[in-house]
């Protein structure tokens, strides 16, 4: 992820005091109130038209920014990450409520799922740039 938010911040031209997360126009900072909507509404323009995604039902919600925290459990524990690294990442304080997500794991397991993408190569503005563009700038490992 530092080699995503770096390629971001250099793409940007972003100044120190920039918002990092934006609108389309730039200027107006994505808030938690509208991230959700901002997905969805990406996805749908993306031809992504689950109606599960977009809209509430009896016994579950549209997609909402949380569940892509799910999505990461899921996904990591599915491709063999330990507990302990998927919750040093997650925040997730208890076995507990890692575990929830371990039969979603075997299911993603068994389907073949595999791993999410690196974010500079599952951003296209990202993935589309020389590996050594952001090399002055990357922050450093420490």
């Amino acid at each position: 992820m530092t080699l995503a938010l770096a390629l971001w911040v250099k793409l940007r031209n972003a100044e120190p005091d920039d918002f990092m997360f934006v609108d389309d126009a730039g200027g107006v900072m994505i808030g938690d109130h509208r991230l959700a909507e901002v997905l969805r509404a990406s996805l749908w323009e993306a031809k992504v038209r689950r109606s599960e995604l977009h809209v509430d039902r009896a016994n579950s919600r549209k997609l909402r920014v949380h569940h892509l925290r799910g999505t990461f459990v899921t996904l990591n524990l599915a491709n063999g990450k330990t507990e302990s690294w998927t919750s040093d990442r997650t925040g997730h304080g208890s076995s507990e409520m890692v575990n929830r997500y371990r039969r979603a794991a075997r299911s993603a397991r068994e389907l073949g799922l595999g791993a999410l993408d690196p974010l500079d190569m599952a951003i296209p503005e990202l993935a589309a740039l020389p590996r050594d563009y952001p090399a002055s700038s990357a922050p450093s490992p420490n």
